[in-house]
């Protein structure tokens, strides 16, 4: 029997692709699945015709429902049961009388084929041997165990997805525009995991919350189209004030001369906000016009000026703060973030992402999500300012 040792995410991924070219069918065990919708190398690898038995464990409800359905569709799933976790990662491939095997420490996840520190052997041999014999023993008792599941039980164990147990909720890492560019499902996965970190988020919750905050000024916007005509107390939650906003966001309780500008002058703001769109698109240069515009008026800064465009139109816009802008200015490669062209070249990546360019979905939760999707950022950059 030949064995390898595969020691990198490169060696996973080009083992478990050449297991699924070379094999007639495979059978796989694993602890946990994710795709990120179908989007990640190692699924992109598989020939899901070829799978004849799949057993994926759910604990934790770590596994993407996505998987789940596309491996229901196929015929062949059972959910991995057994007295404690359910924990194996095997992948055995064969044709004719020979096998192949991958046996180790990698789940069927992105990230265990992409980043993660993983340890497996692939063993290539006949399928009558010993060895081969003990691993599809194992892999038919964890079939036998298995429990079967239908399309009902899926949408079950989707709201437990969504609402799962996070053990990191730290601050989400960001190092460079790379970071962000992912599918919506991704984007929106992330969106979840940052849910009640430290510092303490919320996204989708009463208020306090990123969902509430935006409920409200959206609501403000729909009745007043005209910046000008809005109510004074209303004005307030608009710049975050602190009482019926959040702050989240942004706040401009630290900009004396912009809260007085609002204050007494807001058609000297509206002239310029009232040109931005409720819905639709809005072009590049309009957002250049309209942010250069608003930053010539004394005492608007950045921060001040996203806040009001991120509050009115939460699908393409993201504010800048103090909490944010380290992690926005990341994504630019570190330069600086203070004029409007700078803005705008922040946009024209964000803009540029897929989770950005992706239709909205169906579920309802996430067509909101995606409705504020570039303004809840602020959820996943934030971080408290000493």
């Amino acid at each position: 029997m030949k064995v390898s040792i595969l020691k990198s995410p490169a060696a996973h991924a080009g083992a478990l692709r050449e297991l699924f070219a070379w094999a007639d069918c495979v059978n796989l065990a694993s602890a946990w699945a994710t795709t990120h919708e179908g989007s990640a190398r190692h699924w992109k690898s598989m020939n899901l015709e070829k799978v004849k038995k799949a057993v994926i464990g759910d604990e934790f409800a770590q596994t993407e429902p996505w998987v789940l359905r596309q491996l229901l569709a196929m015929g062949e799933l059972r959910i991995g049961r057994c007295q404690g976790t359910f924990h194996p990662k095997l992948y055995i491939g064969y044709r004719g009388a020979r096998a192949r095997a991958i046996v180790g420490s990698a789940n069927l996840t992105a990230a265990a084929f992409s980043t993660n520190a993983e340890i497996s052997v692939l063993l290539e041999g006949s399928s009558s041997d010993e060895r081969m014999k003990a691993l599809a023993d194992f892999h038919r008792a964890q079939w036998t165990n298995g429990e079967k599941i239908d399309s009902e039980w899926i949408d079950a164990y989707e709201l437990k997805w969504k609402l799962r147990p996070l053990v990191n909720r730290s601050v989400w890492r960001v190092n460079s525009i790379d970071d962000l560019r992912m599918s919506w499902h991704r984007y929106y996965s992330v969106l979840v995991s940052q849910e009640n970190r430290t510092p303490v988020i919320r996204i989708f919750q009463d208020h306090p919350s990123y969902q509430r905050e935006l409920d409200n000024t959206l609501d403000i916007f729909m009745r007043h189209p005209r910046f000008s005509e809005i109510p004074p107390e209303e004005r307030r939650i608009l710049m975050g004030l602190r009482g019926k906003s959040s702050g989240l966001i942004g706040s401009m309780d630290a900009a004396r001369d912009a809260k007085e500008i609002v204050k007494t002058t807001p058609a000297t703001i509206g002239r310029y906000l009232d040109l931005i769109p409720m819905d639709g698109d809005v072009p590049i240069a309009l957002v250049e016009e309209v942010v250069r515009g608003l930053l010539a008026i004394k005492g608007v800064k950045l921060a001040v000026a996203t806040r009001l465009l991120t509050v009115k139109r939460p699908d393409i816009f993201v504010s800048v703060n103090n909490g944010s802008k380290p992690k926005l200015k990341r994504v630019m490669g570190g330069g600086a973030l203070l004029k409007a062209e700078h803005y705008v070249d922040l946009l024209k990546l964000i803009w540029a992402t897929d989770w950005y360019r992706s239709p909205a979905p169906v579920d309802a939760q996430q067509r909101s999500a995606w409705q504020r999707r570039v303004g809840l950022l602020d959820a996943i950059f934030y971080q408290a300012v000493d």
